[in-house]
C-alpha cells in the first residue's frame, strides 16, 4: 500500500522475492483519495476479525501547533477494496473515513499509525505534537482493542506523560 498527497491511497501486488510489482505495467487498486482536499498520505493496512483496516492521515502534518493531521480508519473484506468507515462511506469518496486520532486540547496532528502485539496485548504507535510543550514532537504508544462489531477502539496512552521541559 503506498500513497501520495496528490493521488490518493493506492495498492499493488508485489512479487515476494523481487518486491517488484507482479504485473506490467502494475496493477493498481485505489483504496481511499480525497478530491476536494489533496490531504491524505500515510497509509497502513492490518488484518483482524475478517476485515481489513485501512489507516491514512488527513490534511497538514509536521507543523508543530498548527498541524491539522488526523488519522481515520475505514475496513474492508478484501485487501483491494472498498473501504468503508463506520456509516458505510467509501474511502473513495471525500468525507469517507471514521476519525481515530485527531487534536485535542493538548495533543496536536496525530499521524503515522502503526500497530504492534506484544504478548497478545495490541499496541497502536504514532507521532504528535505536545501542546502543552510549544509543539514539542512526541511520540504516543496507546493500547489498542476491538469493540463487539469489530472497529478499533484506542485505549489510554501506554507509559508516563512527558515531564516538563527544561527553561532555558
Amino acid at each position: 500500500v503506498f500513497g501520495s498527497w496528490w493521488e490518493g491511497i493506492m495498492l499493488t501486488p508485489l512479487n515476494n522475492t523481487t518486491l517488484k510489482p507482479t504485473a506490467s505495467p502494475p496493477t493498481i487498486y485505489h483504496l481511499a483519495r480525497r478530491s476536494n482536499s489533496s490531504a491524505i498520505e500515510a497509509p497502513y493496512i492490518t488484518y483482524r476479525n475478517r476485515y481489513y483496516y485501512l489507516f491514512v492521515n488527513w490534511d497538514i502534518c509536521c507543523a508543530g501547533v498548527d498541524s491539522t493531521y488526523k488519522v481515520v480508519v475505514g475496513r474492508s473484506t478484501s485487501i483491494t477494496g472498498p473501504y468503508l468507515d463506520r456509516n458505510g462511506v467509501p474511502m473513495l469518496y471525500d468525507t469517507g473515513g471514521t476519525l481515530f486520532v485527531g487534536t485535542n486540547s493538548r495533543w496536536i496532528g496525530p499521524g503515522h499509525a502503526a500497530i504492534t502485539a506484544v504478548n497478545g496485548q495490541e499496541f497502536f504507535s504514532y507521532h504528535i505534537y505536545d501542546g502543552l510543550y510549544d509543539g514539542w514532537p512526541t511520540l504516543r504508544v496507546n493500547y489498542l482493542s476491538w469493540s463487539d462489531d469489530f472497529w478499533p477502539v484506542l485505549g489510554d496512552m501506554l507509559g508516563a506523560t512527558p515531564p516538563e521541559l527544561p527553561q532555558g
